[in-house]
C-alpha cells in the first residue's frame, strides 16, 4: 500500500469505546477505504433481532397509539435497518420510512466515473435501475487517470472534452433521477496527474458543469500543510496525508469543508435469470471475495487490538513486529501505531494470539473455498456455453434480450443487444477472455 492511503486505513479502523462487535466481514478496497454492502447495510444486528423476536408485539402497539406526528418523530430516530423494513412491512409507514431511508445524510451509493462518462450503460455491474430512481446520496468513485480521459493533454489535445462531461451529467440524471448531493472521490494516486491545484482542472471542469439542483463536494487526499517544511518533496512521513473534502463556491474558488458521511454503499445488482444472469452474480460474488480479502488487514489490527482491551480486558502489550519497540498500554494505541507505521501488511496471522487463530483461519477458510466455488461455476457456465452449439446461443442471447426489453436495461447509445457491454463482457469471457 502507499503512504498517501494512510489515512484512508485510520478512517476504516474503529478506535475505542467499540459498541459493535468485531466485524468479520470487513469490505475494503485496495486503498483501505471501507465499503458496505448494501445487504448488510440493511441487515439487523444480532441484538436487534433478538430485541425483535421478544418485544416486537409490544412495541408497535404502544407505537400505534402515538399521534401521526410523535410516530413520525420517533421514525426520525430509526437505523437504516429499521426504516427498511418498515418501507416493506408497514404500509401505513412506508412513505415516511422511505422518506426517512433514502436522505439519509451520512450514506451515500456507490457509482464509478467510467461507468456515467460511457452512458450509464448496464455495464459490468448490472445496477437495478428501479433502485437507482431512488437514490438521493451518490458517491463517485473517480480514479486519477479520469482526469487524462477528461483532458487528453499527453495524446497532444489541449482541449477539455466537452462531450465526455456532458455525458456523464446527461447519465446522472437519467440513472439518477431524485439524486440531490453527488460526492465524487478522486481517492488515487496524487502522482498520476501532477498539479498544484486543489482539485485538478479536468475534475473541475466536470464539477463546474454540475446542475445547479445537485450539491456537489470533492474528496481528495492530500498533504497537511507543516511549517517550515518542504512540502513538495515526493518522500513525506504517512501522517502528513489526509482525506478533505471541497466544495466549488460561487467566486470561482474551492472551500474546504468538515461535513463528510461515514458509510458507502455498495449497489445491489438487479436479478438476471439465464447464463448471463448467472455470470454476473459470480462476477457480483468475486468482486465482494476481493474486497473481503483487502479487509483482513485492517481486520487483523482490530482483532490484536480488541483481544487485549475488548469487554473490560487491560492486558498492555508490545509490538509483534520485528525489530519494532513500541509498547501499548491502552485500547487504540495499537490500531494507530499500526496504521502509521505497518500500513504495508505482510503476514497478518504471524501478529495473531494463538487462541484467535483459529477464528481467522476459519473465516479466511470460509472466503477461500467461497472463491473456490465460484470457479467451479465459472466452469460450469463456460461449457454450457460451449456446448450449446448456435441455436442454443441464440436462444441465451434472446433470453438475455428480453430481459433488458422488460426492465428498460439498456445501453444509453443502443437500443441493440450485442453493443450492450454486459452482453460483451459475457460473450468475450465465454470465447477464452479470463475473469
Amino acid at each position: 500500500m502507499l503512504p498517501e492511503f494512510t489515512c484512508n486505513l485510520l478512517e476504516t479502523l474503529p478506535l475505542p469505546p467499540w459498541k459493535e462487535e468485531l466485524v468479520w466481514n470487513l469490505h475494503a478496497t485496495n486503498k483501505w477505504e471501507k465499503r458496505i454492502p448494501f445487504s448488510y447495510y440493511v441487515q439487523p444486528t444480532m441484538s436487534t433481532t433478538t430485541y425483535a423476536s421478544r418485544r416486537q408485539a409490544t412495541f408497535f402497539h404502544q407505537f400505534s397509539l402515538l399521534p401521526a406526528e410523535l410516530q413520525f418523530r420517533v421514525l426520525s430516530f430509526c437505523p437504516a435497518t429499521t426504516l427498511f423494513q418498515l418501507m416493506r412491512v408497514s404500509s401505513v409507514l412506508r412513505t415516511e420510512a422511505s422518506k426517512l431511508f433514502w436522505s439519509n445524510p451520512d450514506a451515500y451509493f456507490l457509482v464509478e466515473a467510467y461507468w456515467l462518462l460511457n452512458g450509464g450503460f448496464p455495464g459490468y455491474h448490472c445496477y437495478d435501475p428501479a433502485f437507482l430512481e431512488n437514490v438521493q446520496n451518490v458517491e463517485i468513485e473517480y480514479e486519477p487517470s479520469t482526469n487524462n480521459e477528461i483532458w487528453p493533454r499527453f495524446t497532444g489535445n489541449s482541449k477539455i472534452r466537452l462531450d465526455l462531461i456532458s455525458t456523464f451529467w446527461e447519465s446522472v440524471k437519467w440513472r439518477f433521477p431524485q439524486v440531490k448531493k453527488i460526492v465524487i472521490n478522486q481517492n488515487g494516486e496524487p502522482r498520476i496527474w501532477k498539479s498544484a491545484d486543489t482539485v485538478p482542472p479536468p475534475l473541475q471542469a466536470l464539477v463546474e458543469a454540475c446542475p445547479p439542483t445537485i450539491d456537489i463536494r470533492v474528496l481528495v487526499s492530500e498533504r497537511k500543510p507543516l511549517p517550515n517544511a518542504e512540502i513538495n518533496t515526493e518522500i513525506q512521513p504517512v501522517t502528513t496525508w489526509q482525506r478533505s473534502v471541497y466544495q466549488f463556491t460561487s467566486t470561482h474558488t474551492w472551500t474546504k469543508v468538515e461535513s463528510r458521511h461515514s458509510q458507502t454503499i455498495l449497489l445491489p445488482i438487479g436479478q438476471f435469470d439465464g447464463l448471463v444472469g448467472r455470470f454476473e452474480m459470480l462476477k457480483q460474488r468475486c468482486a465482494r471475495i476481493r474486497l473481503q480479502r483487502y479487509g483482513l488487514w485492517p481486520l487483523a489490527i482490530q482483532a490484536l487490538d480488541r483481544h487485549h482491551f475488548d469487554s473490560g480486558r487491560n492486558n498492555p502489550f508490545a509490538c509483534p513486529w520485528p525489530a519494532c519497540d513500541a509498547y501499548f498500554d491502552r485500547a487504540g494505541a495499537w490500531t494507530t501505531h499500526a496504521a502509521i507505521s505497518h500500513y504495508h501488511y505482510p503476514s497478518q496471522l504471524s501478529i495473531l494470539p494463538d487462541d484467535i487463530q483459529s477464528l481467522w483461519e476459519q473465516h479466511v477458510g470460509l472466503l477461500e473455498e467461497s472463491q473456490k466455488q465460484a470457479k467451479t461455476q465459472f466452469r460450469k457456465i463456460r461449457e454450457e456455453w460451449e456446448n450449446a452449439g448456435l441455436d442454443g446461443r441464440g436462444m441465451i442471447e434472446r433470453t438475455w434480450r428480453e430481459q433488458l426489453g422488460t426492465d428498460n436495461r439498456r445501453d444509453a447509445s443502443s437500443q441493440e443487444t450485442r453493443e450492450n457491454k454486459t452482453w460483451e463482457s459475457f460473450v468475450n469471457w465465454a470465447n477464452g477472455d479470463d475473469y
